[in-house]
């Protein structure tokens, strides 16, 4: 079931009720098989079933205490639901176990930040800034510049706004971050309009 729920999955175009039923199978025979309970629980997700994905994926952490990746998971759906304090613990927890997972370091960043916790936000988006990982999460550079807006450096803060809207200058908070500098700038705290 395990294998077939693979081919499945690796396929073009794959059936995910096919391979949701085949990893079903797997698990019901061996309970405890944790990668079978985490695919379940990503394929769940593909299907827009978030409540089953979320079991699935306490259910591979009930299997291995160890298993970092239903908590990364975990953590992405708390900071989809906005729930900050839940993403925090998910991401600790899955760094207990990995502590140079980037992924979790990104969404301890965010969720740190959307708390106003500067600190833990900067210590945890610094790791994913020195990572060989960071073009895929742009959104740090908007974190940094929010922590050194936060602190009065108002000229270092636009210079990593401009990185984070130089790879994503088509989406509303690019628009959001040009105003506020351009704000800036208004109020004399940039030497030149950053936008």
């Amino acid at each position: 079931s395990w294998e077939k729920a693979g081919k499945e999955l690796s396929k073009k175009k794959p059936n995910l009720s096919k391979a949701t039923k085949e990893l079903e199978k797997a698990v019901k025979i061996y309970s405890e098989f944790a990668a079978a309970w985490y695919l379940l629980g990503e394929v769940r997700v593909n299907q827009k079933d978030r409540t089953g994905a979320i079991e699935a994926f306490q259910q591979s952490m009930d299997a291995d205490v160890d298993y970092v990746n239903p908590r990364v998971s975990l953590a992405l759906i708390a900071l989809e639901d906005e729930r900050w304090e839940d993403a925090v613990q998910l991401s600790d927890e899955a760094l207990e176990i990995t502590p140079t997972h980037v992924k979790a370091h990104y969404f301890s960043a965010v969720a740190n930040s959307s708390l106003g916790r500067i600190e833990a936000a900067e210590t945890a988006a610094l790791k994913v800034l020195d990572s060989h990982e960071v073009e895929q999460y742009p959104l740090v550079h908007y974190v940094l510049g929010w922590i050194l807006s936060q602190r009065g450096e108002f000229e270092a803060a636009a210079a990593r706004y401009r990185q984070f809207m130089e790879i994503k200058p088509e989406i509303p908070l690019s628009q959001r971050l040009r105003e506020q500098m351009a704000g800036w700038a208004e109020q004399g705290l940039l030497q030149e309009p950053g936008t």
